[in-house]
């Protein structure tokens, strides 16, 4: 902000020196505005960006992107040095401009730069094996494990260790986004013990507005008078701005997913970036293994089929959408291309497509987008072996994903504990009796006061893109307010209540 006195140069209101001595931020900020949108498209969500921002000072020397997420974090999040400190803010010139005047900041972003790349090596200490590069010719990149979380799932953070730490690929770290109550103390104590572990905790809650309107307004044909558009609680946080902010935080040339509640073989890393290198490879190279992956192009790849794991009765099952007879013709693309807990990709896919702030789908629509765009190469990748596993999708009674179900029909086909998983089984069975049962879908007891038909058990089709006939639910008593979870309009303007576990419906 600038003052000026009749007659006299504009100054600064803060300092009161000339404003001409400071830096033009106009263009940095332009820049930043732009990064919010791309974080919070209206296209994609119904949650609008807050109309003025606060922004500390240090902030100057960010990444365009990493501002934009400290705005919509609501302050919380600063970006990390890889001491796991918040990065320092270099001098700014008297003169102004410089860097900044391009939109670019004064830092480097995560994953560029010198800074990530002492930091890359302070990951793995003096282990020069497990130091990023290319090792015998062969591209071995640094791979962030990137992993969001929150209180209720603090059981499930010893089988997510676990996951990590038995990977035979040496260059990863693990990157943790945790919110709730309280911070989790097993992952606490294992990033002073691993210094391949950067864990972060913030004392938010878990958004569910948008789950909670739209289950009011489907109920309520429509009649619910809540804006569409909403500019959300500071203290509420999407899954989709939990997944940016763990990329942001991130380190790697390479992104990989992890579900907290999966179960994942030793080889997994390992075989998925082979995977990767090949999506990368020049057309003329001899070979590869040649090391000449063009890794800073985008690309991603995930299985195309994988194994389920049900907690109740610790048993396995093999799933492939292609073919499996319970998945309905209009399921199977999406269910390809969804599932993000397989996903693997370039920082430089991230960079052009971010997640949408949304409560779920986020992995669906990312993709999707990727798909979208010219020149990003997708991979799906089938599994060695119907009896290897590289991952078990779980199911239990605190799911926060889509299971893998066709109304109360569990999907996939019975199958013996497959190879890989053997060193996991232990702590599974640890995991097990820390959380409740699991309950398979099941419809709700009809609502008292409230007349309506039920046409079959309650279940969320895959991704939310569009529901299926005989999900119906026609109230003629006015709204109701649902404990649920996701509804959206089903074909033909019918009205559509969908769920991932069973609810319960009160009169409003």
């Amino acid at each position: 902000a600038a003052r000026a006195a009749p007659g006299s140069a504009r100054c600064c209101a803060s300092c009161g020196c000339r404003a001409a001595a400071h830096a033009d931020l106009a263009p940095w900020l332009a820049e930043v505005s732009r990064r919010v949108r791309r974080f919070r498209d209206p296209t994609l969500t119904k949650r609008l960006p807050p109309s003025s921002w606060v922004l500390p000072v240090e902030s100057a020397a960010w990444s365009p992107d990493a501002v934009a997420l400290h705005v919509l974090a609501g302050g919380l999040f600063a970006p990390l040095s890889s001491a796991g400190v918040l990065r320092p803010a270099p001098a700014l010139s008297d003169a102004g401009g410089g860097a900044m005047s391009d939109g670019g900041g004064g830092a480097e972003p995560p994953g560029q730069g010198a800074s990530a790349s002492s930091g890359a090596g302070a990951v793995h200490g003096d282990d020069s094996a497990g130091a990023p590069g290319a090792r015998d010719g062969v591209w071995s990149p640094l791979i962030s494990v990137c992993v969001p979380t929150s209180t209720k799932r603090h059981a499930f953070h010893p089988l997510l260790y676990k996951n990590f730490a038995s990977q035979t690929y040496a260059p990863r770290e693990l990157v943790v986004v945790d919110t709730g109550r309280e911070p989790s103390r097993f992952l606490q104590q294992k990033a002073t013990e691993d210094e391949r572990v950067r864990y972060v905790f913030y004392p938010v809650r878990d958004s569910v507005r948008d789950r909670q309107q739209a289950a009011l307004k489907v109920i309520s044909s429509g009649r619910a008078s809540a804006s569409r558009y909403y500019v959300p609680s500071p203290d509420c946080w999407s899954l989709g701005l939990k997944r940016n902010l763990t990329v942001a935080l991130a380190r790697g040339e390479v992104i990989a997913h992890f579900d907290d509640d999966d179960l994942y073989s030793p080889t997994y890393l390992e075989f998925m970036l082979g995977k990767l290198r090949e999506q990368l490879q020049p057309a003329d190279a001899p070979q590869v293994d040649s090391g000449a992956c063009r890794s800073t192009e985008p690309a991603i790849v995930k299985l195309s089929e994988w194994h389920l794991f049900d907690f109740t009765g610790r048993t396995f099952r093999h799933l492939d959408p292609q073919t499996d007879p319970g998945v309905r013709e209009s399921w199977r693309k999406p269910m390809l291309y969804g599932y993000g807990f397989s996903y693997m990709y370039t920082r430089r896919a991230w960079e052009l497509e971010a997640f949408p702030d949304t409560e779920d789908c986020e992995d669906d629509v990312f993709i999707q987008r990727l798909r979208d765009l010219r020149g990003v190469r997708i991979g799906l990748l089938p599994l060695p072996s119907k009896s290897f596993g590289l991952v078990a999708h779980s199911f239990h009674s605190d799911n926060t994903g889509v299971c893998e179900f066709n109304g109360a029909r569990r999907l996939g086909t019975r199958c013996p504990p497959p190879q890989g998983f053997e060193a996991l089984l232990p702590i599974v069975q640890q995991v097990a009796m820390r959380i409740p049962l699991p309950h398979a879908p099941v419809a709700p007891p009809p609502p008292q006061g409230l007349r309506g038909t039920l046409a079959s058990p309650l279940q969320r089709s895959p991704f939310g893109k569009g529901f299926e006939k005989g999900y119906r639910r026609t109230f003629r008593d006015g709204p109701v307010a649902v404990d649920g979870y996701y509804v959206g309009a089903g074909r033909r303007g019918k009205d559509i209540l969908a769920t991932r576990r069973p609810y319960t419906v009160t009169a409003v």
